[in-house]
């Protein structure tokens, strides 16, 4: 048949020499590193920066040959995607590759091959093996490929013979030159619900289209010209009829053909209903939050720039709104999951009752909602829009018939005053609301020229610290801990931004971005490396003890979403560091965000040797039962006690001395300016001290030479 031999050249013209790839990572460096190392050995690379995004391409198109999958990544994981996956039947066969830092964990090597993973291959990349292994994985596919023509190949030349026509999955009908039905195999008449030969001499429009006249539209319609010029056509998603005159949806191809004696044309087709449900679930699954099954921050964003170009070709305004719960973590601390999620599905209700049917809200976040409003008439009052949401939310929550209380900021952004696409605009109206928190939370704040010049200067410094990153730009400067003696405890490794136009910049002016942007992990993995480096140099140099200590300050984010345990273990087996000579400070101020949590991860840290030190100590509200329960090995007390002549705040220094002395933990006392200061604290009982009278700061070549010159390198 000629619809045979066409479909077997359409495939072979499908098979890629090398095939394609879809590349998966949250991080913009990787894509582009392994972009290029791949470049030379594939056609095509496709690239995703999260799991939401990549479900969304394989929607649309399938034909990857392999994917390259990020196990860690915001949202949806490397595990969840690759789960998702393979519940479908388009994605399901397609061979995953995970890319991971964790390789010497069994529990996660496990996990990704019960998901479906085909193998992992771990960071830092060896190009080598990278390449040798995506090599393989192409190779078995292009070889399935041709397997697969050549069995579709075979099967064509089986139902030219009239064998296999009754045994075939698909419809397949055959017509005359006018259109009527001269065979219908038991595939086609099970799908249309029909008996053997019912469909004989029917016209073939009773099922594609029974609203048209058979005759008269049939002569010029796409099928009877595919029969009279020999070619073939191809439509996905159509309606065909069935005999009760429900319909179903399929994927057809018609073929023409010209017979010994007579002319006429072959459809097959396919029943694809069960198929575009199963696709409108996964793209809600990719779209929407699954808790309040409001868009998610994807399908925010893409509504989002629907809209603004609607508002430009209409001339109108739009609004949009960031609101973040306030002290949501109370709720989840104090009731636990369960609360916290019922509380979040019920603000998610309220919001909508506040808005019209056609305002968009969207979860965006933990706890942070959007919303876009189209002022398409001029009657939009954000005022008291913003008004009636602070009020609904106002009203207790129950669960459990407990009473939960939440309250919210707000940040407000107008549309076209500010801002030109989606990112600009959700960007704007959360700078708004961050400043609702800083005023006191449970409040609205518009977005205004002082936000803008501010916003701008964030968005730039987002931009630069991504290029900071990939440059080397973010350096490791390091201020001595000493005994009473003089003697070298230990150096705290400090970041440090070396701006190309900025200048140095302190971490208080990037970190906050680098948290945001879900860079931080990678940020603190650079420090690592850099500053071990050195230590090895300094060992071999006989510079320092192989006893020194190496002190990294922790973003509370690494350390509650477990990411810091993945780090070490990683520098253990890159580098094989001793992570016995790490310590790792906490800001007392955020323990107590999650303790639950924060003592499960320090739990894991402890075993693996690492000293924890809590920073600022005396500064935030931490329990001395915490304090135990995390097994803390130093504690830096805070320069506001250090440096007080008050008589109370020396009684609290006592006291901590005292306490300390009883669970064997070491104390440091931090921001020491001068002598006579040191000296008091000494006559106390602090052995250890940290501050500008005994080193500020510095570089690796300054601190090279004071270790050289200055400082005792022993106990």
């Amino acid at each position: 048949m000629v619809v045979g031999k066409t479909q077997i050249e359409l495939g072979q013209s499908a098979l890629h020499k090398n095939g394609s790839i879809l590349i998966v990572d949250d991080m913009p460096e990787n894509l582009f590193a392994l972009k290029e190392l791949l470049s030379e050995q594939c056609d095509q690379i496709t690239c995703a920066n999260s799991g939401n995004e990549a479900l969304s391409l394989l929607l649309k198109e399938n034909h990857y040959s392999l994917i390259l999958l990020d196990v860690q990544m915001p949202g949806l994981d490397g595990f969840e995607t690759l789960s998702l996956m393979k519940k479908h039947p388009k994605t399901c066969d397609i061979p995953v590759i995970f890319i991971t830092a964790i390789h010497n964990d069994e529990k996660y090597l496990y996990e990704g091959f019960e998901t479906g993973a085909v193998d992992y291959i771990c960071k830092p990349i060896d190009p080598v093996l990278m390449r040798s292994k995506v090599s393989v994985f192409m190779e078995l596919q292009n070889n399935k490929h041709k397997l697969e023509v050549e069995l579709h190949h075979a099967l064509i030349e089986e139902q030219n013979k009239g064998s296999i026509l009754d045994y075939s999955a698909e419809g397949i009908i055959s017509i005359d030159e006018f259109g009527y039905i001269v065979f219908s195999n038991p595939a086609s008449n099970l799908m249309l619900g029909y008996q053997e030969k019912e469909l004989d001499n029917q016209h073939i429009y009773k099922i594609v289209a029974p609203h048209l006249q058979n005759r008269d539209s049939w002569n010029g319609s796409p099928y009877a010209k595919a029969i009279e010029k020999f070619t073939q056509i191809k439509e996905k998603n159509i309606h065909f009829y069935k005999k009760d005159g429900a319909n179903i949806k399929v994927d057809l191809s018609v073929g023409g053909y010209d017979g010994k004696t007579s002319r006429g044309g072959v459809l097959v087709f396919q029943d694809i209903t069960e198929r575009k449900k199963e696709e409108e679930a996964l793209l809600y699954l990719a779209t929407h939050d699954s808790l309040t099954q409001l868009p998610n921050k994807l399908m925010f964003s893409e509504t989002l720039n629907n809209t603004v170009t609607r508002a430009n070709r209409y001339e109108y305004e739009l609004y949009v709104m960031f609101i973040d719960l306030d002290h949501f973590k109370n709720i989840n601390d104090e009731l636990g999951h369960n609360a916290g999620d019922s509380l979040l599905k019920d603000v998610a209700k309220r919001l909508k009752s506040v808005g019209r049917s056609v305002d968009v809200f969207a979860r965006i976040g933990g706890d942070e909602f959007a919303v876009i409003f189209e002022d398409d008439n001029g009657s939009f009052n954000a005022e008291m829009v913003t008004s009636k949401i602070l009020t609904a939310l106002k009203k207790p929550f129950y669960f459990n018939n407990q009473e939960m209380y939440i309250t919210a900021s707000i940040g407000v952004v107008k549309y076209p005053d500010y801002g030109s696409n989606a990112d600009e605009l959700l960007n704007a109206a959360d700078v708004a609301m961050y400043r609702a928190k800083q005023l006191g939370r449970n409040q609205v704040q518009y977005f205004d020229a002082l936000s803008h010049k501010e916003a701008v200067n964030r968005t730039e410094l987002k931009f630069d610290l991504k290029q900071g990153l990939i440059n080397k730009e973010i350096k490791c400067y390091y201020q001595p801990i000493l005994n009473s003696n003089g003697g070298l405890i230990s150096l705290e490794v400090l970041a440090r931004w070396e701006h190309p136009l900025m200048g140095v910049l302190e971490p208080h002016r990037f970190i906050g971005i680098a948290e945001e942007t879900g860079v931080i992990a990678n940020l603190s993995y650079q420090l690592f490396v850099s500053a071990f480096e050195n230590l090895q140099k300094w060992e071999a140099a006989g510079l320092v003890s192989e006893r020194l200590k190496l002190s990294f300050n922790l973003s509370h984010k690494q350390l509650f979403r477990k990411s810091i345990i993945d780090d070490v273990l990683r520098l253990n087996s890159d580098y094989g560091i001793d992570l016995k000579r790490i310590i790792l400070e906490v800001n007392e101020i955020k323990l107590t965000e999650d303790t639950e949590n924060l003592v499960s991860t320090v739990n894991e840290l402890k075993l693996l040797g690492i000293n924890i030190t809590i920073d600022c100590f005396g500064s935030g509200y931490s329990s001395l039962r915490l304090i135990s329960k995390l097994k803390t090995d130093i504690l830096k007390i805070d320069k506001s006690l250090v440096n007080s002549n008050d008589s109370i705040d020396k009684k609290i220094i006592e006291s901590i001395l005292v306490f300390a002395n009883k669970m064997d933990i070491t104390v440091v006392a931090v921001g020491i300016e001068a002598n006579k200061k040191k000296i008091e604290l000494e006559e106390m009982g602090v052995k250890y001290f940290q501050g500008y009278l005994l080193g500020k700061p510095v570089d690796e070549k300054e601190i090279e030479y004071d270790l050289l010159n200055k400082y005792q390198a022993n106990h």
